[in-house]
């Protein structure tokens, strides 16, 4: 889950593939990493 919504909503959401949203969210995690 992440922000209250399944991966495959948010690809619904977005229009784009599941796949490519959890990578985004893995690139997003590692952005975050850096910071803390």
């Amino acid at each position: 889950y992440y922000l209250g919504m399944r991966v495959s909503e948010i690809a619904a959401a977005e229009g784009v593939d599941p796949s490519r949203v959890r990578d985004s969210i893995r690139r997003g995690l590692k952005q975050l990493a850096k910071y803390f």
